[in-house]
């Protein structure tokens, strides 16, 4: 009995415009079983693999589709745009629900012209009670069992 090796496979992968890989293209082909692909175009994307081992090869597989959508970046808003009592009220919200949940924990941050004056007056508010400040944005103070998982 031969006890050969098994041949290595090559794969074609081809890439389509349309779903009936009528204006399919062969982007790659060789031994790998993984390809990274980097799209520059939004668009709609189509994808097949054929094994060949040894002269033989496989029918096609099923089609694969891929959105590609558009490019989109993060903008920072306006500094006009900005409101410190909606940043305390967020940020009072995922206190409260980190601590009511107890396998959580989240990342505050503060806006970038935030100096250390601005920083401490910030979490002197976010520490206080509900007896020295009052709700902002219909979000009340942290009670002293959520100020203490501060």
């Amino acid at each position: 009995m031969d006890e050969s090796p098994p041949a290595a496979a090559i794969y074609l992968l081809q890439e389509s415009g349309s779903s009936n890989f009528t204006d399919a293209e062969t982007i790659y082909s060789g031994p790998l079983t993984s390809y990274t692909l980097y799209w520059s175009q939004p668009g709609d994307y189509y994808y097949r693999v054929q094994a060949i081992v040894n002269g033989n090869t496989s029918d096609w597989s099923n089609g694969v589709s891929v959105r590609v959508g558009d490019n989109v970046r993060w903008e920072l808003d306006q500094r006009k745009d900005y409101s410190p009592s909606v940043l305390l009220a967020v940020q009072r919200s995922l206190l409260r629900m980190c601590a009511a949940r107890g396998d959580l924990f989240c990342v505050l941050s503060l806006p970038e012209d935030y100096r250390d004056d601005k920083a401490i007056e910030h979490v002197t508010l976010l520490k206080a009670t509900p007896n020295i400040t009052p709700p902002t944005e219909r979000v009340s103070p942290l009670g002293f069992g959520e100020g203490q998982r501060l």
